[in-house]
């Protein structure tokens, strides 16, 4: 569904006239958190409590947690989950469930966004990361070197054009009403 939902967005303004060029991707530095209603059922759209995860320690905010915040929570027992449809990890720890972005899905956007000759790519926020490089303990900002590294490399890490199918039309029985055509 990540690759999917790229695609019918960009797909849509593409459509629309919007030359590619004009079109930046935005990326969360972030991660969004519930509390599960069972630690049993801890999967991909796993029922929740409805309020939100526990608070970060950096963010104070229920279900909004900075990327030092993820690492802390998968370095305290957390697990960490792949979604290959969506191209992208959440973490459980607990009654604990987080979605958020990696520099393995990072990569994997500014991939897509490469592919579509999109204008560029924009984060929320840099202080999300993990800026002082304990958190996670690769460095400070390891996902903004991600999205550099991969920016500047002619050499995608995945073979975004050729693993994906990057029409709309392939797959608008599948998007909502507005994003077919």
């Amino acid at each position: 569904m990540h690759t999917l939902m790229w695609n019918g967005l960009v797909n849509y303004w593409l459509q629309k006239g919007a030359p590619a060029a004009k079109i930046n991707l935005g990326m969360p530095l972030y991660g969004r958190s519930f509390t599960l209603a069972s630690t049993s059922n801890a999967g991909l759209f796993a029922p929740d409590r409805g309020a939100g995860g526990q608070k970060g320690t950096y963010t104070m905010e229920a279900g909004f947690l900075s990327y030092t915040e993820v690492c802390d929570m998968l370095k305290s027992g957390g697990t960490r989950h792949w979604i290959p449809e969506m191209e992208v990890p959440y973490a459980v720890r607990g009654d604990q469930w987080v979605g958020y972005d990696d520099e393995q899905s990072l990569r994997l956007k500014v991939d897509f966004a490469k592919s579509k000759g999109l204008g560029g790519i924009m984060v929320w926020a840099l202080d999300l990361d993990d800026f002082t490089g304990k958190g996670c303990g690769k460095g400070p900002y390891p996902l903004l070197h991600a999205l550099n590294d991969e920016l500047n490399s002619n050499t995608p890490s995945n073979d975004y054009a050729s693993s994906h199918n990057n029409s709309l039309s392939d797959h608008s029985e599948t998007l909502p009403p507005h994003y077919s055509r």
